[in-house]
């Protein structure tokens, strides 16, 4: 069978598809230029909340080829190659992190020498929270994110090309490194880049929370992917089932109750033991101006995705997946502003050219980096997966058949 079409053919202009990203990224660029000169305090926040978004994004990618491998999974053997060039981003990633020491005294009390010497707690962690070795602890996550994603993806693609036992485990054994690697070095990243915002807070399900938010919305972005592949014909049609799109909705759905059930016991845990270095937390995101947004927070990434997913007919529709998945999508963005712009603004949020200007320039980062990547990875001579060409012929030892629904 043919493989999965590239995104264009021919000219310089098919190797990364459409310029829009390219416009999108650079006004990005021009927006946080001119806010550093303009406004810093407003625009380093929403500079992070980028940054953070990516290096989620580029991790979701990879965390769903590792487990679709470490479980043995075969379903979604013919849309790997979505997730896989999601990993691309990870690169930009890294070098916009590294542009973060310059706006850390903005953004972190413990960068700032002058708050740092009139505050105990502060001066405790001197040693650990300090620019020089939080550039250090970034930069050995990136590599060991980019090192093992690459080894994942090669594997990854081997084994679903060749379909031989070796060639699969040789994949498992990667997802297996790479989900062990990713544990400490993203709970790492978590407290250094977003927990550390708030003074004196702590959290030990910040990292988990974080999690649930980033495969969410990871979920939700392969399913819009998957979907816009599909139409485009970059996908093959036998490739993107309607039970692929009832694997990837159940995916959503269960992903949502775990999101849900980890912002409410952080919630829960802080709201009932009431100590004020950690209720000052929710304090501040919960009140005032702040305080619609958190209701929306919570039903756009639990309570709307769920209730609108629970019949079987609705994980299995492509126009409501496309429409839940991009509800999740922007509560994630909405639950990194409650994280990461909340202390800068007060009582008040602002949605603003920073704000608009910033996420608009990730998101065409984002799809530059991921059609460029899909572009390189959907040349040259390949088959469609082995699991596939199996189930197009009715061969139910593949796992269509007899699946929970």
């Amino acid at each position: 069978m043919s493989s999965p079409l590239p995104l264009s053919s021919g000219g310089s202009s098919a190797t990364y598809g459409s310029a829009a990203p390219r416009v999108l990224t650079a006004l990005g660029a021009v927006v946080f230029l001119a806010g550093l000169f303009v406004s810093p305090a407003g625009v380093w926040p929403n500079y992070l909340l980028a940054v953070f978004g990516l290096a989620c994004t580029g991790l979701a990618g990879a965390v769903f080829v590792a487990l679709h491998h470490v479980t043995g999974a075969r379903w979604g053997n013919a849309i790997l190659r979505v997730p896989e060039a999601m990993l691309g981003i990870l690169p930009f990633a890294a070098g916009a992190t590294a542009v973060l020491a310059f706006g850390a005294p903005t953004l972190y009390a413990w960068a700032d020498h002058a708050t740092v010497a009139g505050d105990e707690i502060l001066e405790g962690r001197a040693a650990w929270m300090n620019v020089p070795f939080v550039l250090a602890r970034a930069a050995l996550c990136y590599v060991v994110w980019i090192g093992l994603g690459s080894l994942l993806v090669r594997r990854s693609r081997r084994a679903v090309e060749r379909g031989d036992d070796a060639s699969k485990a040789a994949a498992a054994r990667a997802g297996v490194w790479f989900l062990l690697a990713f544990a400490p070095t993203f709970s790492v990243a978590c407290f250094d880049w977003v927990l550390s915002l708030d003074r004196h807070f702590e959290s030990t399900m910040f990292a988990l929370y974080h999690f649930a938010g980033l495969f969410l919305s990871g979920v939700a972005l392969v399913t819009i992917l998957v979907i816009v592949a599909r139409r485009q014909g970059w996908l093959s049609a036998t490739a993107v089932t309607e039970d692929v799109l009832h694997d990837l909705g159940k995916l959503l759905f269960a992903f949502t109750l775990m999101w849900g059930y980890l912002w409410f016991s952080q919630f829960m845990l802080i709201w009932y033991t009431n100590m004020p270095e950690e209720t000052a937390y929710y304090l501040g995101r919960h009140a005032g101006g702040f305080a619609p947004l958190a209701v929306a927070n919570v039903l756009l990434n639990w309570t709307v995705p769920f209730l609108l997913l629970l019949p079987r007919s609705m994980k299995r529709s492509e126009s409501v997946l496309l429409r839940v998945a991009s509800l999740v999508l922007v509560g994630r963005w909405l639950d990194l502003y409650l994280g990461i712009d909340q202390p800068s603004q007060g009582a008040t949020p602002v949605f603003g050219l920073w704000e608009i200007g910033l996420a608009v320039g990730a998101a065409g980062a984002f799809v530059w980096s991921w059609r460029r990547t899909w572009t390189n990875r959907s040349t040259g001579p390949s088959q469609e997966p082995v699991d596939v060409v199996a189930d197009a012929a009715g061969d139910t030892r593949f796992g269509l058949e007899g699946r929970t629904r």
